[in-house]
């Protein structure tokens, strides 16, 4: 539940003093960063020793190592529902169930184990209770807080940590999150090793949050070089998303471009790939021209990782298509998007259908997918999502509905230039309804936010159509 100093130095410890079972090791695998070689040495482990269990706790691991070897949701899932149906009654195996149900986005069938573990097994439930609040793909503030309640009322040292924290920001309550910050450091005291990093990083989010980019900014550069790649990897976000927020580009761009390289190169190459993701993001909303090598790593990495689903390997053709305006192969990529019918595809194809000036395509694929799409994933083409339906002439609450998950303390970095962008749409939206007031409002907060922001950086994001 990261509510310790060292997790993977917890889990290795575990792993030392019981090397054959199965459960530490797929501790360690799912406590360091996925994509890690730490990460995939835990999983191999896993799975050699998975005959050490028997039953239905051997197809919960079994689903757990499939998710972390090859990530085949389909699989893990039948393995899953079939644990469960064997023993509903043996805690871990419900939790293991519910946790990853949620977290590959079956969260229907996910919630309904969680409420059942939260009543019958009230002490065994505390993992799933809180990936029920953080890992879903389409958050409910309402139900998040009701699952809140119930894990304060069963262990209520959580009332300090993140989960409640994301839970106040997430209702735009800045100064309830300040708060919970203060808060907690009197309640733990400055002897508890794991908010010694967590306090500031905490106090950093909030300020990223409410447009204090500076503050933010100076209290996760002291954080960039944490030993837990964790930790680094929080602090970098929330640097390169205060320099981005801010509209200060160039800085923004050369913090990202480190960060990557250096997951690249040391850390995980599936952060590197969100990271690279990222950067060619920003490129095209300003229409610069993304690193060559990026892109070429990316294309690389997309064709050369069996682990990636085939549905994440086409949502990142479409990007690598994109920043090397290969627009000629945008049918055959479209094609294969409409022929897979996934809705992550669908809207990660948004931007390609407006490349190719469709917007009442992209606009169609938006609406197709929206009712269940994942917060994560429309977070990143909300901005293409809202000036097609602009260009259509939308109904203004749409736009106001698709824009709204860049206000979440579940975005991070690059997001945090999007959500500035959207104060310039959510401008003209309201200029276009007739409300002057509110368009004065967005305009104010966005020359605030742009007011260090470099050369021409305002004036193309108040262009972007």
């Amino acid at each position: 539940m990261d509510d310790l100093p060292d997790p993977e130095a917890e889990s290795r410890a575990l792993v030392r003093s019981d090397p054959d079972s199965p459960w530490p090791h797929m501790l360690l695998a799912i406590t360091t960063i996925r994509g890690t070689k730490a990460s995939l040495d835990a999983a191999a482990e896993l799975g050699k020793r998975l005959d050490r269990v028997g039953g239905a706790r051997q197809r919960a691991l079994r689903a757990v190592h499939t998710l972390l070897e090859r990530y085949d949701v389909d699989e893990a899932m039948k393995e899953l529902r079939k644990a469960y149906g064997e023993d509903p009654n043996d805690a871990d195996t419900a939790s293991i169930y519910a946790a990853n149900a949620i977290g590959v986005g079956a969260y229907d069938e996910g919630f309904s184990v969680v409420d059942r573990l939260a009543e019958k097994f009230p002490t065994h439930a505390l993992l799933a209770i809180e990936n029920a609040v953080t890992t879903p793909p389409r958050h409910d503030l309402e139900r998040d807080e009701r699952y809140l309640a119930r894990l304060i009322e069963v262990l209520p040292d959580k009332r300090c940590g993140d989960t409640r924290l994301n839970q106040l920001l997430a209702r735009e309550d800045i100064a309830g999150a300040r708060g919970a910050v203060v808060e907690c450091a009197a309640f733990f005291g400055p002897g508890k090793p794991s908010l010694d990093h967590g306090l500031d990083l905490w106090t950093a989010a909030v300020d990223l949050f409410s447009g204090e980019h500076d503050a933010a900014h100076a209290a996760a550069m002291k954080r960039m070089g944490d030993p837990q790649p964790g930790i680094r990897i929080l602090a970098s976000s929330i640097a390169f998303g205060s320099y981005f927020a801010a509209g200060r580009v160039a800085e923004g761009l050369e913090t990202l471009k480190g960060e990557f390289a250096r997951q690249r190169d040391e850390d995980s190459p599936l952060v590197a790939m969100q990271d690279a993701l990222a950067l060619l993001r920003v490129h095209r909303r300003l229409g610069t021209r993304p690193p060559p090598d990026v892109v070429a790593w990316l294309a690389k990495l997309g064709h050369d990782t069996p682990s990636l689903p085939r549905t994440q390997r086409l949502a990142i053709d479409v990007v690598v298509l994109l920043a090397r305006g290969e627009l000629a192969r945008a049918g055959e990529i479209l094609k294969q998007i409409e022929a897979a019918d996934d809705p992550v595809l669908d809207l990660a194809s948004i931007p390609l259908h407006r490349a190719m000036k469709n917007d009442r395509a992209a606009v169609l694929a938006l609406r197709r997918r929206l009712p269940r799409a994942g917060d994560q994933m429309l977070r990143g083409v909300a901005i293409d999502a809202a000036l097609a339906l602009e260009a259509t002439r939308a109904d203004p609450k749409e736009i106001r509905g698709v824009l709204k998950v860049l206000r979440s303390p579940y975005a991070s970095g690059v997001s945090y230039f999007d959500a500035t962008v959207a104060e310039a749409v959510l401008a003209r939206v309201s200029d276009a309804e007739g409300k002057p007031e509110e368009a004065a409002e967005h305009r104010a907060r966005l020359a605030r936010w742009l007011a260090k922001a470099d050369a021409g950086v305002a004036d193309a994001i108040g262009k972007m159509r």
